[in-house]
């Protein structure tokens, strides 16, 4: 879990060491009527993921796009969406982090999984899918050298209408 105060969709985020990166995700939202979808980057202490994943959630923001899509608008292409991430400095970014959804567990599967694990309605919780594997295929460089990167660049692209939901923050 992320404390909800350290979700944003801020253009520029303040860490504490050298050792952060971020890790490419699509999010979920579900209300009371419906879910949506989104796409963020889960900013995190890397040396302290290895120790303690709950304090390494807590130790940066993540930040997600501010424009988000309707699930059911999603679900009859779901496998085609595209996720990518860029890292930056400068005009200079490269892309290193780079999935279609089909590496991921489906939203229903995913935000079930959730719900079996707390008594809490999921209503108003950002549900993050986690990143791709470092063995996944077509993942991009999934542990690159980031932490002297000026910027991280995210997109999730929809190939069936043609449209992105993309954010940058530094």
């Amino acid at each position: 879990p992320k404390p909800p105060h350290l979700l944003t969709t801020d253009t520029e985020i303040v860490v504490n060491t050298t050792t952060t990166g971020g890790e490419l995700e699509f999010v979920l939202l579900p209300t009371a009527d419906r879910a949506y979808v989104g796409v963020c980057v889960d900013h995190n202490d890397e040396v302290l993921t290895e120790r303690n994943l709950h304090r390494a959630n807590s130790s940066c923001s993540s930040v997600l796009a501010e424009e988000v899509w309707v699930l059911d608008d999603l679900r009859d292409h779901w496998d085609s969406l595209k996720l990518s991430c860029w890292a930056g400095i400068g005009d200079k970014r490269s892309l290193y982090r780079q999935a279609t959804l089909d590496a991921f567990l489906k939203p229903d599967d995913l935000l079930e999984a959730v719900d079996s694990k707390t008594t809490e309605s999921l209503v108003g919780t950002a549900v993050c899918s986690g990143t791709v594997s470092i063995d996944n295929d077509v993942t991009v460089d999934a542990r690159p050298d980031v932490t002297d990167r000026d910027y991280y660049a995210m997109e999730l692209y929809d190939p069936h209408l043609n449209r992105y939901l993309s954010h940058q923050y530094e």
